[in-house]
């Protein structure tokens, strides 16, 4: 077993350099001073960071040249925009004269000509209360002028980059979602635990990793400040590599020069793996201040990926066990060892069969499925023609997964339960404000009872049947082996079940599905609405965000307005009225279901179960920040 530091000396590494790098550039400690910082940076007002030529990047231009089809198609995909300076094309909300409050402190965005602006408490300051233990908003602390310089994402949500005057690019501590068109205070945009700790990211440390090509952090020297990248966003070199010798031996007309780039989708199925699973993973350095100061020496094609990474992979007979790692990176998986953070793939299909298992062209691989160019869409990357139940029956030929589908699944061959991703990958991982599919390819099994277990395939279409009824379902079926559950799982529905006694992430899941179209296509809607109104109190933002999603889903143009960062009188005020509005509805005729789903004979809420259920509810901090 490979030895790991211990997760608070890896905390205190990271927090001095932390607190190195937003020190003010004349070395003044901006918690002991109230004063303005000094007019004249160490370095140019917005500038980014430098082109990290000397490691052979050329950037996405010198591509286009001769690969212009490809170079157009990345071009539209969210890799591309996932990091860029800021700009009128790149910022997605307004900053003319923005006012935001949360925790006491207020913040002003605004715009100098081409330039956005914004006033902040002081991160430096901030930062400093923090680990002196004086967090609470109502310690004052300075306020600071500081440029916009770099916008991180553009699909689901955007968040943006301070520059310090040493040059160090800093968290925002505001997020803009997309979808709902607002402002986020950046604690509240995750599933994580209510507080009013700080949560700075320092783009150095570890956004450059994996929001950029080539990112090199540089933490070192007497500033520990400046950084470089190939190229900002996820560009054509993050997967083929360094292109300066192939864009050499092109121009010379080189016979050599396509063995001068690596091509993931002809490459060995487990290094092509690698090219995604360099960002799209949970992994630790096993040496961090050489990352600190180098950047990952992993290149698409060579054999460093393990140098200094080490995945995590947690579960049963796993290389690791949970308690070397903090509370973050723990929470980030199921008991059982599935990761259930978004975009970090890679830990679920090395624990997948069709990838353990496989051999040759049936070994599963990223690009089985995911294409950046050849895509049907820029939203998940499919490649073309390889949606639904497409990319299993690449190697899944038999008859009984195509034409007879129905006699293996059981359900209707155009039915949800007969799409090989609802049982196979069921949407059990959590990313920015959506439950998204799980990569840890299995079959569909109802797990022992237990705290914090993962949801199953069966019950989150079923939602409104209990976990006893799915285990008869795949016993009668598959005979499997009936598991062990409590008296509260076989007689309560698992969606009821998961909303009232999960943990956080049990209860987003839960909320997510609740409003699914698959589940409400199979599961009654009545029931539900007082859940999720309940859901609307949940001390999780995230929760309360998911469950009021799923309420406007059900409700339609009847739903109330609902701030879901609100304060509580608020959203107690629209839970009320969201249960006003339920008893005016029709029970649905399922009054066979009534008891399994918090319900009494005539449709009116079973409180005493709901409290006995709501009583029971897990605890457990969980923090999944993506």
């Amino acid at each position: 077993m490979k030895k790991f530091v211990p997760g608070f000396v890896l905390l205190a590494t990271i927090a001095t350099l932390l607190i190195s790098s937003l020190i003010t550039s004349d070395g003044m400690d901006p918690v002991k001073s109230k004063a303005r910082l000094p007019s004249k940076p160490a370095v140019e007002a917005g500038s980014l960071p430098s082109c990290n030529t000397e490691d052979g990047f050329v950037s996405a231009t010198a591509c286009r040249e001769c690969h212009e089809p490809e170079f157009n198609s990345w071009f539209k995909t969210w890799h591309r925009t996932m990091t860029q300076e800021a700009s009128d094309e790149s910022v997605v909300p307004s900053f003319n004269d923005i006012h935001l409050t949360s925790r006491g402190r207020e913040y002003h965005l605004h715009r100098q000509g081409d330039e956005f602006w914004v006033d902040t408490v002081d991160p430096g300051a901030e930062m400093r209360a923090y680990i002196n233990g004086q967090s609470d908003s109502s310690v004052n602390l300075p306020s600071v002028h500081r440029q916009i310089v770099m916008t991180t994402g553009s699909h689901l949500h955007q968040t943006y980059w301070m520059q310090n005057p040493n040059g160090t690019l800093v968290q925002f501590p505001w997020v803009y979602h997309i979808d709902s068109q607002r402002w986020v205070y950046r604690i509240d945009s995750f599933l994580s635990p209510p507080r009013d700790t700080v949560t700075f990211n320092i783009w150095n440390m570890k956004c450059i990793g994996c929001h950029a090509t080539g990112g090199e952090p540089r933490m070192s020297g007497p500033t520990r400040s400046m950084h470089s990248v190939g190229e900002l966003g996820i560009s054509c070199e993050a997967c083929h590599g360094p292109g300066s010798e192939h864009v050499e031996l092109a121009k010379n007309k080189s016979t050599d020069v396509k063995s001068a780039v690596a091509h993931p989708g002809t490459m060995d199925p487990v290094e092509s793996a690698k090219v995604c699973g360099q960002c799209h993973v949970i992994s630790r350095q096993k040496n961090e201040p050489y990352f600190l100061t180098h950047g990952d020496p992993y290149r698409p094609g060579n054999d460093k990926f393990d140098t200094l990474r080490e995945v995590v992979l947690f579960g049963e007979d796993r290389q690791v066990q949970q308690d070397h790692f903090p509370t973050m990176v723990k929470t980030g998986f199921w008991p059982d060892g599935t990761v259930r953070t978004g975009g970090r793939e890679y830990n679920a299909l090395l624990l997948s069969a069709c990838y353990t298992r496989g051999r040759g062209v049936s070994k599963m691989t990223c690009t089985s499925c995911h294409s950046m160019h050849q895509y049907e869409s820029t939203n998940k990357l499919i490649t073309r023609g390889k949606t639904g139940n497409a990319s299993c029956i690449q190697c899944h030929t038999e008859a009984k997964y195509t034409a007879d589908i129905q006699q293996h699944t059981h359900h209707a061959p155009a039915s949800a339960g007969s799409n090989c991703l609802n049982c196979h990958m069921p949407h059990t991982s959590y990313a920015l404000f959506g439950a998204i599919r799980s990569h840890r390819v299995q079959s569909p099994r109802i797990p022992n009872s237990g705290p914090g277990v993962r949801p199953n395939a069966c019950n989150l279409c079923h939602l409104d049947q209990t976990q006893q009824w799915a285990a008869e379902m795949l016993n009668q079926w598959y005979e499997l082996k009936p598991p062990n559950l409590t008296i509260q799982d076989q007689t309560v529905s698992a969606g009821a079940t998961w909303a009232t006694t999960g943990d956080a992430a049990q209860r987003a899941i839960a909320a997510w599905h609740l409003g699914w179209p698959e589940a409400r296509s199979v599961s009654a809607t009545y029931w539900k609405i007082p859940l999720l109104a309940d859901l609307l109190l949940d001390q999780y933002s995230a929760v309360r965000y998911l469950a009021f999603e799923s309420l406007q889903k059900l409700l339609g143009d009847q739903c109330p307005q609902y701030d879901f960062d609100g304060p509580l009188p608020h959203r107690e005020s629209v839970r009320q009225e969201v249960l006003s509005l339920w008893k005016t509805m029709s029970n649905d005729g399922q009054t066979e279901l009534m008891r399994q789903t918090l319900l009494n004979g005539d449709g009116t809420r079973n409180q005493q179960l709901v409290d006995s259920l709501l009583e029971q509810q897990d605890q457990t901090p969980i923090a999944i920040v993506e």
